[in-house]
């Protein structure tokens, strides 16, 4: 429980409860009353009521709290200027990793790029612009790692695919092809992923059809391919 008759976190709950969704003055003061003080707001008939409420929502506005209200309803437009997280070097790392890792695509991609969005929201501008440029570095960072010479167009063309949620096709030349020719896959990109044990990038995909010396092959199923084995002349976005 806050501690009683305190204005900011009077303030402070009311853009908690914004964040949940829009709602009235009636419905903000109710959840204040719960969360943080029970004596405030009792009448919105008295006029010391009425001008508490005007400071709190005030206060949030010169927090740099961007407000609308309409249609007897309150809604949070932006936290503005107000950016009450900061990170460290690591967590910046950490909050870059974590956006590159659950990509479009990836498992419970959806709710979690959420989160991550509302925690960016809340840095300072100068963190929360860092987060593209630690994304690019940690690409670098894992074509290093790998023991095979990745060609950056080969990554740079399946992030696209994996974002579009398009079909992707490129030729593969697979370790267990004793002819040595490349096959040209088709395939469904979910996701990239680097490999500790083994030291490569891999693309986790579902595999659609096969075309090689002896035809097309259509057995569907999932595959991981490694990226250093992808021929970059021939990848193409479909």
């Amino acid at each position: 429980m806050l501690s009683k008759n305190v204005p900011l976190q009077r303030s402070l709950c009311i853009l908690r409860r914004l964040q949940f969704g829009p709602a009235s003055r009636d419905q903000l003061a109710y959840f204040v009353q719960i969360e943080a003080d029970s004596t405030a707001y009792e009448d919105f008939s008295r006029k010391a009521d009425r001008k508490m409420w005007e400071n709190d929502i005030k206060r949030l506005r010169e927090l740099g709290v961007q407000l609308d209200h309409y249609d007897g309803v309150y809604h949070l437009i932006s936290y503005g200027e107000f950016t009450p997280v900061g990170l460290t070097e690591a967590d910046l790392n950490a909050l870059a990793f974590l956006v590159e890792t659950f990509s479009p695509g990836a498992l419970n991609s959806h709710a979690i790029q959420h989160l991550l969005r509302h925690i960016s929201d809340w840095l300072p501008t100068n963190q929360r612009e860092s987060i593209p440029m630690r994304r690019q570095r940690l690409r670098v960072d894992l074509r290093r790692k790998d023991d095979d010479q990745i060609v950056p167009s080969v990554q740079t063309t399946i992030e696209r695919a994996i974002t579009q949620h398009r079909l992707l096709r490129f030729q593969y030349l697979a370790p267990g092809q004793a002819d040595g020719i490349p096959r040209l896959h088709t395939v469904q990109a979910w996701q990239l992923y680097y490999d500790t044990v083994r030291h490569h990038l891999y693309l986790d995909a579902y595999r659609l059809q096969v075309e090689g010396p002896h035809g097309i092959w259509k057995k569907e199923q999932w595959q991981a391919y490694r990226l250093g084995r992808i021929l970059p002349e021939a990848i193409q976005v479909l």
